[in-house]
């Protein structure tokens, strides 16, 4: 049996109009939809993994939490952000891969056809508490300036996983938050 694992992102909104995203969500949202198409027609499982917050170790400094990371541990002298109240559900690097070899080992369980999978830890926190664990983690003399900057256009609010499927085939989240914080702090320190 055929099987198509699609890689989707929590921001593949139909409302999504962030300008630096369009033309990669858009992309996103076309190959979703033709695999839609196609898992109608044909006799396949066509998997959309709508991935969350996606963080970890050696990432590029333009993601927000390494910049946020590093801009702590630089004890920059004031920090601009927004207000912080966007929720998003931040998953580390390592329950990701967990998550796709799970689902690569129990495919033959979830049912033909186009199926959405969240894929995150299912608990949405936000950008304000993200950051100043960063802080105070990092044990930063950094001034967190919540609010300096304004919300972008449409911006999302809230982001987080349902983890029906990825809970009915056994997957859990393994790395809390402040574990995985620290774990890219400590790379970050090394680096």
């Amino acid at each position: 049996m055929d099987s198509f694992l699609n890689t989707d992102t929590f921001f593949n909104t139909k409302t999504i109009e962030y300008q630096y995203l369009n033309a990669y969500a858009l992309s996103k949202q076309n190959f979703s939809e033709w695999g839609k198409v196609y898992a109608a027609t044909e006799n396949i499982r066509f998997l959309n993994i709508r991935l969350e917050h996606i963080y970890g170790p050696d990432e590029d400094s333009s993601k927000f939490t390494t910049w946020i990371i590093r801009q702590c541990l630089e004890n920059i002298v004031s920090i601009p952000l927004t207000a912080g109240q966007q929720k998003r559900d931040f998953v580390f690097i390592d329950d990701v891969i967990s998550g796709y070899n799970t689902l690569i080992e129990k495919l033959n369980e979830i049912e033909l056809g186009w199926t959405d999978i969240g894929l995150g830890r299912g608990t949405p926190v936000s950008v304000r508490k993200f950051v100043e664990m960063v802080h105070e983690t990092t044990n930063s003399t950094s001034y967190l300036d919540f609010g300096a900057l304004p919300y972008r256009h449409k911006e999302i609010m809230y982001s987080c996983a349902d983890l029906g499927v990825m809970t009915a085939v056994g997957w859990r989240p393994n790395i809390e938050l402040k574990e995985g914080i620290n774990s890219v702090i400590q790379y970050e320190r090394k680096r």
